[in-house]
């Protein structure tokens, strides 16, 4: 399966009513058995927690106002080739718990 999110900002109207300062947008390939391209697996739950902050302030403001941004945290646990367990925001009130490893 082929996972897109992407965000750009709006045309007007909308984009006087919900502005996004940025562009942004990831994708992934999920599929259910490790292949030789495999770069990490990943479990989820929908749970409610704290959200996993991006250390570095402008990274931390994109993945604040940028909808398709909120992916931040896993791809940068990714980018490290760690095992981490992340909270990620998903719909008002409700965050995704990401656990991953390489």
């Amino acid at each position: 399966m082929l996972l897109v999110a992407c965000d750009t900002p709006y045309p007007e109207p909308l984009n006087s009513a919900r502005p996004l300062p940025d562009s942004f947008g990831v994708a992934m390939v999920v599929a259910p058995q490790r292949s030789a391209r495999t770069l990490a697996r990943i479990e989820l739950d929908a749970a409610q927690g704290e959200v996993t902050e991006m250390a570095d302030p402008p990274l931390e403001a994109l993945r604040r106002h940028v909808p398709a941004a909120r992916g931040l945290p896993l791809l940068a646990a990714w980018a490290r080739d760690a095992t981490a367990s992340l909270t990620l925001d998903y719909l008002d009130g409700l965050q995704l718990i990401v656990h991953t490893s390489p």
